[in-house]
């Protein structure tokens, strides 16, 4: 099914409140998000975005006993949402979406907007800031937010709107943090709400692998679902077709219709979880004019001129006596027709 590989949580966020559902439900997790202090709803990018009111400290969690798979520490990691933060209220960073746990001994992972200075987006993995964006996340509209860590080359990269904004190098490893993970704050040791949310956060999600720039780009322009529930851009596809035809003659008369009937059934050898059908029908009819428009049942001969060469050619010059019969046949498509000519005696 599409881009699932590595795929931890992933959520829509369309809900206008209450329990939000996960995009992608698990054998051995359902990643629901429980609403903390009533999180509302406003329209987003893609359906609706969930709406926190910092001073409320709403969240969405999902307890640390359920959120195993979420508990990244020695993999690969790439997690982000969409954001629109409004007015970025507050001297303390905004949690965005993440498994960290702010306190002594600071843990797991979280991404994040450190509102002094600026608007900026921050990694927090353990007890450091990763990496911090070089540009602003803007506080004008809804902007795609990211961040990537690969631990093969301990390189941690951000991204705004599909794009890379810096990058920095880190080697060590994430540390289980114990604690609830969350979409709109992080936790304290206790597991109680810190650094909650400004503004609306839509289609967050998790990975345990390392999504590349062309990835993040296709999440940032054609939204979370239609990433995971569809195939690469460059991925091969088979493809047939079939041909079915399908003749129909009425009754001989002087009319006749021929109608011929073509189906065309592409079949593509990939399944797909959203469907996909196409049939294509093409019918030609095709009329006959009156037969005897078309072929000629029967000639006349009247007024054909025939010219027969002069009795005394066919005569010999010594025979005076002879009666002569000169005959004529004629062909015609009805049979024969016969001429036949008398002369007198010779002189």
């Amino acid at each position: 099914m599409g881009n699932t590989a590595n795929l931890e949580g992933a959520w829509k966020l369309d809900e206008v409140s209450g329990t939000r559902n996960a995009l992608v439900v698990f054998a051995n997790q359902t990643n629901n998000l429980t609403d903390n202090n009533t999180v509302t709803s406003q329209a987003a990018q893609f359906g609706l975005a969930g709406e926190f009111v910092r001073v409320n400290s709403e969240n969405l969690s999902i307890s640390s006993a359920a959120s195993i798979g979420l508990r990244i520490t020695t993999q690969n990691l790439t997690l982000g949402a969409w954001v629109d933060i409004g007015v970025n209220a507050g001297a303390i960073a905004h949690g965005i979406v993440g498994n960290y746990k702010n306190a002594s001994p600071f843990t797991g992972y979280g991404l994040l907007i450190n509102p002094v200075p600026g608007s900026k987006m921050v990694l927090w993995m353990n007890a450091d800031v990763v990496v911090t964006s070089v540009a602003d996340v803007s506080t004008a509209g809804f902007q795609h937010v990211a961040a990537v860590y690969n631990s093969a080359n301990g390189l941690a990269t951000l991204y705004i709107n599909g794009v890379a904004d810096n990058s920095a190098s880190y080697t060590a490893a994430i540390s289980n943090s114990g604690v609830s993970f969350r979409i709109g704050g992080a936790s304290l040791a206790d597991d109680a709400i810190t650094n909650p949310f400004e503004g609306l956060i839509d289609e967050a999600f998790v990975f345990s692998r390392v999504l590349t720039a062309a990835e993040l780009a296709r999440i940032s322009s054609d939204g979370l679902t239609n990433f995971i529930y569809s195939t690469t851009t460059n991925e091969v596809m088979t493809f047939s077709e079939t041909f079915s035809r399908g003749f129909t003659i009425p009754a001989v008369s002087d009319v006749m219709t021929l109608t011929e009937t073509q189906t065309y059934s592409p079949s593509f050898g990939r399944t797909f979880d959203e469907l996909i059908s196409l049939t294509e029908t093409i019918s030609r009819d095709i009329t006959l004019s009156p037969v005897n428009d078309i072929f000629t049942l029967s000639e006349t001969l009247d007024g054909r001129a025939f010219t027969l060469a002069s009795i005394s050619d066919l005569l010999s010059p010594t025979d005076t006596s002879s009666q002569i019969f000169t005959a004529l046949s004629v062909v015609a498509d009805s049979g024969f027709l016969t001429f036949r000519m008398m002369m007198g005696i010779g002189a």
